[in-house]
């Protein structure tokens, strides 16, 4: 017995030399990982980034009131060419698109008018300057409040801090705003987009780069006013009394990564249709309905609701109090182009699967030495669990460079036929080293085929490690271990036993 003992002791400290091993490779797995992230920020911030696009959206005045106005219908159309052989660098290639973008959209003069007040900072002054200015605004309000009524008065001695949060100007308020109203198309990254003509009740209007508003943007200067507007029969320049302004416009938009809509507004509906056969949908809201086939897919989001929801974000990110556009991207309706080859995620759920390989091929050779009485030396035990850990050094390498599926075909071959060959001199017979060879190619058959079932991995490796259990309990069901640790005796090879 205490032959047995030691003989799993040291098998055990190969095993954990084994997986400190395993913990470098996982660690080298992470660092090319975030290598290859930061190479693909690197192309955005030199190209364009991901882009999301916000249903336009109507503006009037500026400094420390704006009006918004949200489009009661929006129908945008995106079909997107996506490729990933525009942008390289190195071995790593990033994944871009070019979306052409269709908007269609109606905006009601009855609709509300919502208004976000700002307060300007207050200003350092001397605490001379400041006793003289409360003196004088004291002095001030006696004389307002001597001439005053009462109600005037109550209302003067309890002032309210205007904050940053929109209010709703219904249609019959006069707001008296000169500037002409301005239609807002707002983008994450400008660099993937040009001007283009808007066609608002059949007339054509230029957009060019906004350059007064915190949102990246291209606008189109409406000739016409707020008053004008919110007036159930308008009548200015271009416009005739409908009640109603219909916006029309194409944009080509190109980006890297992914593309996403804000909706806005009360009725919204985004349909994207491209070549890519790989999306992954996130955000606000998954699609009503999708597509996939080998050409690619098709996907259509109802978002109703969520529009007005997201008003007061954009009215917020405007006024440059909610930091930056693209931060916000779980309030959009996402679409991110990928890669389900993806070589750093694959191969480090290849690394979960390590404790089953090294288990079965060393409790193979420990069985081995039981039944057969037959020695093998703690260092072919490491020699073993070494070429098992090249194995995943090969396959990281070669999947950066090939198709995973061919990284994985050649690295476990390799490690297949090397492990076999030396296990034919080790087990002293060439059909059990032909045998263990087959067992090991079973073995990384059956992982890649876990690795490929994305939705069912966890259901088949817990029925292989099942499996994999219930054969050595078979297989070792007639050892009497008492017995064989009185009877065992150091094995010693024979003369002509590593003749193969």
């Amino acid at each position: 017995m205490q032959k047995i003992g030691t003989k799993l002791s040291l098998i055990g400290a190969v095993c954990l030399v084994f997986f400190v091993g395993l913990m470098f490779v996982s660690g080298l797995v992470s660092e090319r990982q975030s290598y290859h992230d930061e190479v693909i920020s690197e192309i955005k911030s030199s190209h364009v980034s991901s882009q999301i696009l916000a249903t336009p959206f109507l503006v009037a005045g500026h400094g420390d009131e704006t009006h918004y106005i949200f489009p009661t219908k929006s129908d945008i159309k995106a079909t997107s060419n996506v490729r990933d052989d525009e942008y390289k660098r190195g071995i790593y290639r990033a994944i871009s698109y070019g979306t052409k973008v269709v908007v269609q959209q109606s905006f009601d003069a009855h609709a509300t008018a919502h208004s976000l007040h700002i307060d300007k900072p207050a200003q350092t002054v001397s605490p001379d300057t400041q006793t003289q200015n409360e003196q004088a605004q004291n002095q001030q309000t006696q004389n307002e409040q001597a001439q005053s009524t009462p109600s005037e008065q109550v209302a003067t001695q309890n002032p309210q801090t205007t904050q940053a949060t929109p209010t709703p100007t219904t249609p019959t308020e006069s707001v008296h705003i000169p500037q002409p109203l301005r239609l807002i198309i707002a983008l994450s990254d400008l660099r993937g987009v040009m001007p283009t003509n808007v066609t608002v009740n059949g007339k054509s209007y230029p957009a060019t780069f906004g350059t007064d508003n915190a949102l990246p943007h291209l606008e189109v200067a409406l000739p016409m006013t707020l008053d004008d507007f919110m007036k159930d029969d308008f009548m200015k320049d271009d416009f005739t009394g409908s009640g109603e302004l219909n916006v029309q416009f194409e944009l080509d938009v190109s980006g890297i990564g992914s593309f996403g809509v804000l909706p806005l507004g009360e009725m919204n509906t985004v349909t994207l249709n491209s070549n890519w056969q790989n999306p992954k949908f996130h955000g606000q809201a998954l699609p009503t309905h999708k597509s996939l086939t080998d050409n690619g897919f098709g996907a259509t989001w109802q978002a109703h609701v969520l529009g007005v929801q997201n008003q007061k974000l954009i009215m917020e990110l405007s006024r440059g109090i909610m930091g930056d556009f693209d931060q916000h991207t779980h309030h959009a309706l996402m679409t991110d182009f990928i890669h389900t080859n993806d070589t750093y995620t694959k191969t480090d759920r290849s690394i979960k699967y390590a404790l089953l390989i090294i288990m079965v091929s060393f409790g193979t050779f420990f069985l081995f030495e039981v039944i057969k009485g037959r020695a093998i030396h703690p260092i072919q035990y490491l020699l073993v669990g070494s070429a098992l850990l090249v194995f995943y050094f090969l396959l990281l390498s070669l999947a950066e460079q090939i198709a995973f599926g061919h990284a994985y075909a050649i690295a476990s071959i390799a490690c297949v036929g090397l492990i076999g060959y030396y296990a034919c001199y080790m087990l002293g017979s060439v059909l059990g080293g032909v045998g263990f060879s087959l067992v090991l190619g079973l073995l990384y058959g059956t992982f890649y085929i876990l690795l490929s079932a994305s939705g069912l991995n966890l259901l088949l490796g817990s029925a292989f490690c099942f499996v994999c259990i219930a054969i050595a309990m078979v297989a070792t069901r007639h050892i009497d271990w008492y017995a064989l640790a009185e009877s065992h005796k150091t094995a010693r090879p024979a003369q002509g036993d590593n003749d193969v």
